[in-house]
């Protein structure tokens, strides 16, 4: 499990700095319509996000989380984890969300160190994921969300990487109409 992660996060580290690293602060923040998201955004989202989870492995390595009673039903936390999945996978992309205000990109101007912050999320996320005890992977954990929406954290660490696969073929698709467009 350990090493298919990281290597799905060292292949979109890469597919987002070989795409995206050579745009310009402008290009980075054209959006193709007043309620789109820029490329800029997508990265600062996905950013946002993970910091969230950060949160849990944090809590979760040094002792201190606690779980919701409800991830002690059964059922809940795999049929939670299994919709959650399949709403973000890259597969969906064509089906468009509103993110939660928690996850919210920045509304400014993005600037270029977007994607240096990019790159260090990803370096802290891999860093998260090999600190954490192989054990702790069944732990049910709480979406950052809301607390009663509950799964196992291997599932949520699936969730994160398939969310960053997600938002890459959406900013590419930008990125694409950007070249169109102008």
């Amino acid at each position: 499990m350990l090493g298919s992660w990281i290597e799905r996060i060292d292949q979109i580290s890469e597919k987002y700095t070989d795409e995206f690293s050579k745009l310009s602060t402008e290009e980075l923040n054209w959006k193709p319509g007043e309620h789109s998201w820029s490329i800029g955004q997508c990265m600062d989202h996905i950013i946002t996000t993970n910091k969230q989870y950060f949160v849990i492995f944090e809590k979760l390595n040094n002792g201190t989380y606690k779980k919701h009673w409800v991830a002690s039903i059964p059922f809940i936390p795999l049929w939670f984890g299994g919709i959650i999945l399949k709403s973000v996978k890259p597969e969906t992309i064509h089906k468009k969300m509103k993110t939660f205000q928690v996850f919210e990109p920045s509304g400014n101007i993005i600037d270029k160190n977007v994607i240096s912050r990019f790159e260090i999320n990803q370096i802290k996320l891999k860093s998260y994921l090999t600190e954490t005890s192989s054990s702790k992977y069944k732990e049910i954990v709480s979406s950052p969300v809301n607390q009663v929406i509950v799964y196992p954290l291997s599932k949520a660490i699936e969730i994160i990487i398939a969310h960053e696969e997600r938002h890459f073929l959406q900013a590419q698709k930008v990125k694409e109409f950007m070249k169109t467009s102008t």
